[in-house]
C-alpha cells in the first residue's frame, strides 16, 4: 500500500496589473495604476509517498498482484525548488525618477536582485538624543525555497505494467515571493541615486508609466 516517487518538475507563473485590472473597477483601480508585472520560471524537485486506501494483497489474494478495482490514494512528502521572478525593465524616462538613468529597455530582469522592496540596503535612525544606529530592511529573500506538496489521487490498472491516474496536489510554500512582493512599500529616498538605486526606484513604483498619474 506504501510506494515512494520522485518528481522534477518545471513551471511558469506569470501576471500583470494592466492586464488582469480594470481602471474603471472600484476594486481593481488600485492594482491597474501599481501596474506591476512579473514572470516566474520554477524548477522542481519531490520527493513524495503514496498510500493506496485499498490493500492489493487482500483484493487478490496474491502478494503484491496490482488490483483491478478503481485505487484512491493519497500523497505527501517535501520539494525544493529554484525561482527567479523577473519583469521588464522599463523606458528610463517614462515617469521614473530620474530621466538620465540608464539601463538596457525591454530586458527581462531579476527582481530578487535589485531589492524593491529595499532589501539588502540599512539606513540611519537619529533618535532625540542625536544618537545614531544602522537600521536594515531584511536581507534578500533565497532564491532557493522549500514545498510541501499534499495531494489526493485515484488510478486503475489498464495492462500488466500501466495504470492511468488523475491526481489533484497542493503545495504549501514557505515564501511569500513567488511574484517578488510580499511587504511593503518603502519610500523611495532608500535607494539612493547610484545606477543600482535608479534601478530598484524604476521597478519599485510603475504607476508612473502611460501617464497613469
Amino acid at each position: 500500500q506504501w510506494s515512494w516517487r520522485a518528481q522534477f518538475a518545471w513551471g511558469r507563473v506569470k501576471g500583470s496589473d494592466e492586464k488582469s485590472a480594470s481602471p474603471t473597477h472600484i476594486d481593481n483601480q488600485f492594482r491597474y495604476i501599481r501596474n506591476l508585472h512579473f514572470r516566474n520560471d520554477i524548477y522542481e524537485l519531490t520527493v513524495t509517498g503514496r498510500f493506496d486506501f485499498i490493500d492489493p494483497e487482500k483484493a487478490n489474494k496474491v502478494f503484491y498482484k496490482r488490483t483491478n478495482k478503481l485505487v484512491p490514494y493519497v500523497t505527501f512528502g517535501l520539494g525544493v525548488f529554484y525561482h527567479s521572478p523577473k519583469a521588464l525593465s522599463p523606458e528610463p524616462n517614462d515617469g521614473a525618477p530620474n530621466p538620465e538613468a540608464e539601463w538596457e529597455v525591454g530586458k527581462w530582469t531579476s527582481l530578487q536582485e535589485i531589492g524593491t522592496e529595499g532589501q539588502g540596503r540599512t539606513y540611519t535612525v537619529t533618535d532625540a538624543d542625536g544618537n545614531t544606529t544602522e537600521e536594515s530592511f531584511g536581507k534578500k529573500y533565497s532564491k532557493v525555497q522549500l514545498a510541501i506538496p499534499l495531494g489526493i489521487g485515484v488510478r486503475k490498472k489498464i495492462s500488466q505494467r500501466i495504470d492511468i491516474s488523475f491526481e489533484f496536489s497542493y503545495r504549501y510554500l514557505l515564501t511569500d515571493y513567488l511574484d517578488d512582493v510580499s511587504g511593503l512599500y518603502i519610500d523611495q529616498g532608500y535607494f539612493g541615486n547610484d545606477p543600482e538605486g535608479n534601478l530598484a526606484k524604476a521597478f519599485h513604483d510603475r504607476s508612473r508609466e502611460g501617464g497613469r498619474r
